[in-house]
């Protein structure tokens, strides 16, 4: 394939650590399998905390080279897995919360049909169910379609790196950066409100928010079930 086209990009369905194959001389990316683990487990069941879920993320962007982080196909389900919606005890917002992560940390964010909608349904066969083409619209996927325009126009959020601003309960918030350009999210999955640090320089213009979110000086106030994109 690459004699072909050198540009063909060429991921690997390899769940756990793929590091031999992703060396340069096989596969260019894998699908993420251990990244939709965390956020399954933080996002939609809420069975690991805060520091835990950020010490995955962390220990993905350390897991392989700096390339193969921004190639890595990030999925939240797929055919072989159930719903994440149905994990998520039919929560939307929970799989909103999952998705502004997925589509704003490094990676190449993989969309399983559906869960823009969103869609619910347990595993296979289930999580095949025909297109809920009476959802196209909504307010889930209007806020998704708006996410990924965000990431278009942000190099940022394509090519940069992740730097952890801070956390506080179960709000956190990190940067992306490249050059002048700079992108910050902050996400609070808790029922309480989180008031986290920024520090230095970052953005003050709101791109893209869900729940009640302040920004007070250098600290975000993020209310319960909350995100936010500054840039």
């Amino acid at each position: 394939m690459k004699s072909v086209d050198p540009n063909v990009y060429l991921v690997a369905e390899i769940m756990g650590d793929a590091r031999r194959w992703l060396r340069g001389d096989e596969f260019d990316a894998t699908m993420n399998y251990t990244f939709r683990e965390l956020c399954v487990d933080y996002f939609a069941t809420g069975t690991i905390g805060t520091a835990v879920f950020l010490e995955g993320a962390l220990a993905l962007t350390a897991m392989y080279s700096p390339a193969v982080t921004l190639m890595n196909h990030n999925l939240l389900g797929s055919h072989d897995t159930p719903r994440f919606l149905g994990l998520a005890g039919e929560d939307p917002r929970s799989l909103l919360l999952a998705t502004v992560f997925q589509v704003t940390f490094p990676g190449a964010p993989g969309l399983y049909y559906g869960d823009e909608l969103p869609m619910s349904g347990g595993g296979d066969p289930d999580n095949r169910r025909g297109l809920a083409w009476d959802s196209v619209g909504s307010t889930h996927h209007d806020a998704v379609r708006r996410l990924l325009r965000l990431r278009r126009r942000h190099f940022a959020l394509r090519h940069g790196g992740w730097r952890l601003l801070g956390h506080k309960a179960d709000g956190f918030a990190f940067a992306r950066e490249v050059g002048a350009d700079t992108v910050v999210v902050g996400i609070n999955r808790g029922a309480d409100e989180a008031v986290v640090p920024l520090g230095g320089q970052v953005p003050r213009r709101m791109a893209w928010s869900v729940g009640d979110v302040v920004r007070r000086r250098n600290m975000l106030h993020l209310g319960p079930r909350s995100a936010v994109v500054l840039g």
